[in-house]
């Protein structure tokens, strides 16, 4: 499960970079499956996580730019690609 956390980890922390681009991201970073994203602006980690859950994704702003994600630990490489698709299609409307 560790092995498995890791691997996808970095997956998920490339797959985001590819994702949110621009300027209003200021910092993607994480350890394992736990991953945070940091917006330049304080309204983006609210917002982007609302849209996120209308999406059917759950991830949750902790500070005011701050938003994180924490998958379980077992999801598999299908699962993490749904859902960074569902984060590539939400990001694209916002």
């Amino acid at each position: 499960m560790v092995e498995n956390s890791a691997r996808l980890g970095e997956i998920f922390k490339k797959n985001l970079a590819q994702i949110l681009k621009g300027d209003q991201v200021k910092d993607i970073r994480g350890k394992g499956l736990f991953v945070g994203v940091e917006f330049q602006s304080d309204k983006h980690a609210y917002l982007f996580s609302k849209k996120l859950l209308e999406n059917g994704l759950v991830a949750k702003p902790t500070q005011k730019n701050i938003m994180r994600f924490s998958p379980p630990l077992i999801i598999t490489d299908s699962q993490l690609n749904d859902a960074c698709s569902i984060i590539e299609k939400t990001w694209s409307k916002m």
